[in-house]
């Protein structure tokens, strides 16, 4: 894994997509690393707060944090899905700033679920998205600490999410490009080859799922990734393997 420093083009996809140049990251091992558990455990502990079960939808609601099985329960497995939620930076709020991440293994077990202290000032929580609110962030994690914590989940692993590129940019990270499996890129799930389809739109064709009825929840968006990719993976994987 690389760390980014700095702004650039961040076109990472799978190989169904032509993309721009991007930095090479460090080779890494066939095997991913393995974590103790100690350290899952206090990572879990570092969950979002208890706020946010109260602000999501009570038509549907996500699988709150307590949710999380226990420590002996947890594989990281070799597979793993992410989502962020953003909030906004800059003068109009258009500068994306992370908020909240989640990793989810492939059984949709949670492995990281956390809120994020912003690098800077906050001028847009995007709430009716995000459901976030200033409060909610008394229990966030200092950015270097969520960023080492999604590195080392991550690193050597295949990588399922939706329009990853978002995602890796503001945790100012990059990851190789074979281990990435990026629905939003993925052209065989296009209905329209000229246009990404939405996260939404996927899960409501192939999984028959509603999902972002209301605000978003980065651990039922990278589940949601997680399930369309396993429907067409066999297919996704195949193709991988004949342009190598």
């Amino acid at each position: 894994v690389s760390v980014i420093n700095g702004r650039g083009d961040w076109g990472l996809s799978d190989p169904e997509e032509q993309e721009p140049s991007i930095r090479e990251p460090t080779p890494v091992s066939d095997d991913p690393p393995t974590l103790p558990r100690a350290t899952l455990a206090s990572w879990q502990n570092s969950i979002v707060s208890a706020n946010w079960r109260r602000m999501m939808p009570a038509r549907r609601q996500p699988s709150p944090p307590t949710a999380t099985p226990s420590t002996t329960e947890i594989e990281v497995t070799r597979i793993v899905a992410l989502d962020c939620e953003m909030v906004g930076g800059g003068k109009d709020g258009s500068r994306d700033l992370l908020a909240r991440v989640s990793v989810v293994n492939a059984h949709g077990q949670i492995l990281l679920n956390c809120l994020v202290l912003p690098t800077e000032p906050v001028t847009d929580y995007r709430t009716r998205i995000t459901g976030l609110r200033a409060h909610d962030f008394t229990r966030g994690i200092p950015f270097t600490e969520a960023q080492k914590r999604v590195s080392d989940l991550l690193t050597g692993r295949t990588i399922i999410g939706h329009d990853l590129k978002h995602d890796f940019k503001v945790l100012l990270l990059n990851f190789p490009r074979h281990l990435v499996r990026d629905t939003a890129k993925y052209r065989p799930l296009r209905q329209d080859p000229s246009k990404k389809p939405s996260l939404q739109q996927l899960a409501q064709r192939f999984l028959v799922r509603e999902i972002q009825l209301d605000t978003h929840d980065s651990v039922e968006d990278a589940r949601a990734a997680l399930d369309v990719y396993k429907r067409v993976a066999q297919e996704w994987e195949q193709r991988i393997r004949r342009r190598r």
